[in-house]
């Protein structure tokens, strides 16, 4: 998966979203030798209604795989 795999399958979920949905990072980013991981949040500004984190591995300087993990806010 590419930088262009990943612009096309964030774009496509932003298309179908509503207008005032947005994504915002939602903690630090955590970085190591071959991994990293970043939380975000999805919906209105200041009301998310699902919060996930993406974890990478990372090849020869490159991403070599996403995972994503979701929980809706309302099963906080």
């Amino acid at each position: 998966m590419g930088r262009a795999a990943l612009g096309s399958k964030a774009a496509a979920l932003l298309e179908r979203a509503p207008a005032d949905f947005e994504f915002v990072e939602d903690s630090i980013l955590y970085t190591g030798d071959d991994s990293g991981a970043l939380a975000w949040a999805f919906g209105p500004a200041g009301a998310p209604v699902v919060r996930g984190i993406d974890i990478i591995a990372v090849r020869e300087g490159r991403i070599s795989s996403v995972r994503t993990l979701v929980v809706p806010v309302s099963a906080n």
